[in-house]
């Protein structure tokens, strides 16, 4: 038999608890499925139908993916160490057809700023808009606990290890994340807002060929890299839509809410516009219970 370690899955949601007094947790763990985790990571768990309820999982629970790879060097250094004030860097580079990009860096920057502004003081942001270059994000990605990017993001199928942002002339990819991986702690939390920013096939080699040791894309270098919570979206989005989900996601997060929860109240916020499927893209990695701003009344991570 298997090392049960090496050997289980955990799919880790809390229920709503609006009407609730505390949070009821629910792990579900599929024992000796673990060690095929990486065939099975590009399946949309998030959107399993409850038959019972009419609703996806991601609408009724907090839910977040919290991969247990055994085929894959973790490269992490010291945890990071989060203290208040927390600082954010938010990213946006629109090219040419993604206006709403730096929009969308302005609008969160100024939510931002008002908190900071505010009585708690819990968070600052730093902002740049377009003309960013890898180089840059390599030098700087480590000085901040949180990273937003809102742009395009390229996904290679075939080479996985060869998506990325897209930035001023090349791409930020994975092979950047592994080479700055060690010594000081990566971001705790990662949000990738550009279309299928956290698509991915199965974390395995191609039968018949030998691993290279490349990610298998962004969600998974990070991961690697040690942040703890990375979001992006599994196909393309509408620039709108991702917008106002990352404004609303922000606004639960800094609230208090856990960040799995903090992602299905944004989800639960554009599902009014009918047809847009853009709210069921989103996938979170990472745990869904850990929450970065409760007070302190509250309990702390």
């Amino acid at each position: 038999m298997a090392d049960p370690v090496k050997c289980t899955v955990r799919l880790t949601f809390q229920e709503p608890t609006h009407a609730l007094s505390n949070a009821v947790e629910k792990s579900v763990h599929l024992d000796q499925i673990g060690e095929r985790w990486n065939r099975l990571v590009h399946i949309p768990w998030e959107l399993l139908y409850d038959m019972g309820s009419g609703k996806f999982l991601c609408e009724r629970f907090s839910m977040g993916r919290m991969p247990h790879t055994t085929d894959q060097e973790v490269r992490v250094a010291e945890k990071r160490e989060l203290d208040k004030p927390f600082g954010i860097w938010i990213l946006a580079e629109p090219g040419k057809d993604l206006a709403d990009a730096a929009s969308e860096a302005r609008d969160i920057c100024a939510y931002v700023d008002r908190q900071m502004n505010s009585d708690t003081e819990t968070i600052h942001a730093d902002m740049d808009i377009g003309g960013i270059s890898p180089g840059k994000v390599r030098e700087r990605i480590k000085d901040y606990d949180f990273v937003h990017f809102a742009g395009h993001a390229d996904y290679n199928s075939q080479h996985p290890g060869q998506s990325g942002w897209r930035l001023k002339n090349a791409n930020f990819m994975p092979a950047d994340i592994e080479g700055i991986s060690g010594v000081r702690a990566m971001p705790a939390m990662i949000f990738s807002n550009a279309c299928q920013s956290a698509r991915t096939e199965k974390w395995e080699k191609r039968k018949g060929q030998a691993h290279t040791g490349e990610s298998f894309g962004l969600a998974n270098a990070f991961m690697l890299a040690g942040v703890r919570h990375y979001l992006g979206t599994s196909w393309e989005i509408r620039d709108e839509s991702g917008k106002k989900f990352a404004l609303r996601f922000y606004e639960h997060l800094l609230s208090g809410k856990a960040v799995g929860e903090a992602v299905r109240l944004a989800r639960l916020g554009l599902t009014a516009s009918g047809t847009d499927m853009s709210w069921a893209a989103y996938v979170l990695y990472g745990d869904p219970r850990t929450s970065y701003f409760r007070t302190q009344s509250e309990g702390d991570n």
